[in-house]
Formats: structure tokens, sequence, C-alpha cells
């Protein structure tokens, strides 16, 4: 005969499922209602351009080159670029100073870097 105590264990395995499906779609990407999100290991070309932040005033700009163009208040900084096949994007800026994030890149107008505290900011393509 079964006993109500098993439901309870039942319950806490979907929960255990449903955290390990939500850790692995933060990890990977969660298509959104009208596409797919893309590493950008994998989208490589789809950065170039210019981009800028959604609530603040932060521009990027990606040359094919290699060369990464960035401004905020003031003059535009610049160094070197490179994203690897995990999709964190590495940046060494002309001053020696070094940066890495995780990156996403979404359809191809929105892109997202992760911040080190794991906070997102959301980037638009600059037409």
């Amino acid at each position: 005969m079964m006993t109500h105590e098993s439901v309870p264990l039942r319950g806490s395995a979907v929960i255990f499922c449903a955290v390990g499906l939500c850790l692995m779609a933060s990890l990977l990407g969660v298509p959104d209602a009208q596409g797919l999100v893309v590493k950008v290991g994998t989208a490589d070309r789809g950065i170039l351009g210019t981009w800028e932040a959604a609530d603040r005033a932060w521009h990027i700009e990606f040359a094919p080159d290699g060369v990464i163009r960035m401004r905020t208040h003031g003059p535009a900084k610049t160094g070197t670029y490179r994203h690897d096949a995990h999709g964190i994007l590495w940046v060494r800026m002309d001053n020696g100073q070094d940066y890495r994030a995780p990156l996403k890149l979404v359809h191809q107008n929105q892109l997202l870097i992760m911040k080190p505290d794991g906070s997102i900011i959301t980037f638009r393509r600059v037409e």
C-alpha cells in the first residue's frame, strides 16, 4: 500500500529537475518568443558593428580586425577583443587593462553582457 510519504519525494524530485533545467538554461541560453539566443562563440560575425547600452551611456564598437572601441562619457577608449568557443569576451585595452565577460547575442539586434556580480547589461544594435 502506498503512503502519503512518497508524494513529497516525487515533489522534491520534480523541483530538483526544474532547478537543474533552469541552471542549464541560464548557462546555455534560452529561446525567446521570436528566436534563439545564440552564444557569440558560434556567431562571431554577428557582433560586428556598434552597440549601445539600454540603461546607461555606454557604446561599444566591434571592428572586423579585432579592434574594440568603448565610450561612456568622453573620448572613446580602444583595445583588442576576441571571444572564445565558450562565449566569453576577452578584451585588452590599450592602457593594459584586461576584461572578460560572458556574452550572448540575441537575434541580431540585442547583445547581453554579464557583469562580475551576475547582473546583465543589455545592448541594442545601432543602425
